[in-house]
């Protein structure tokens, strides 16, 4: 009887140390998979987006570790078109606004050129309209005196126009801060 025990013993063993090798063999084949997937994702980390895994021992983790790296790849494919497209648009936008302000720019330097030059030869006008009125130059009869307190009424109102025009942009140079007191306004009522 111990003859049979022996022989089960040796059978249980070899049966352990058969276990054990393709155990093993699994283990390395295991192992060797997971080294390859391994570098195959370090290679993605740094920039090789079409890296892929071939000959696996497992065809499954091989097709699917595979289809992982091509939807990765595609996005990254997709982002940086993404990224070229905002880049243009940025750039499209960039030149708008540089061209706007290079717009605003010569509209109010061409108001305020054209509101300085049109302000002298007024004044001018207007001083002389005031001699004339005043007789420097010789009496005026009773129609020339009213021609010309019409045309100074018409001069003045373009000065206060050309001012205000001045004023504008004076105040759109300087960006107007208005400063809020408290008032008592029932005495300001009270002297209107």
């Amino acid at each position: 009887m111990l003859e049979y025990v022996f022989i089960i013993f040796i059978i249980i063993f070899i049966g352990f140390l058969v276990n054990s090798i393709l155990i093993f063999r699994k283990y390395k084949k295991l192992k060797s998979d997971i080294s390859k997937l391994y570098i195959a994702v370090k290679r993605m980390r740094y920039g090789d987006i079409n890296v892929r895994v071939d000959n696996l021992n497992n065809k499954k983790i091989e097709s699917a570790a595979n289809r992982l790296f091509e939807t990765i790849s595609d996005r990254e494919i997709m982002i940086k078109e993404y990224q070229t497209t905002l880049s243009n648009k940025n750039l499209s936008l960039e030149k708008i606004i540089k061209q706007e302000k290079e717009l605003r720019l010569l509209k109010e330097e061409f108001t305020a050129t054209l509101a300085h030059d049109m302000k002298v030869p007024v004044i001018a006008e207007l001083n002389s309209l005031n001699y004339l009125l005043e007789g420097r130059f010789g009496a005026l009869n009773e129609k020339q005196t009213e021609i010309l307190k019409l045309m100074l009424s018409s001069n003045q109102e373009l000065k206060d126009l050309i001012e205000n025009m001045l004023e504008t942009y004076k105040l759109d140079e300087k960006s107007l801060q208005l400063n809020v007191t408290a008032n008592i306004i029932n005495p300001f009522i009270e002297d209107i």
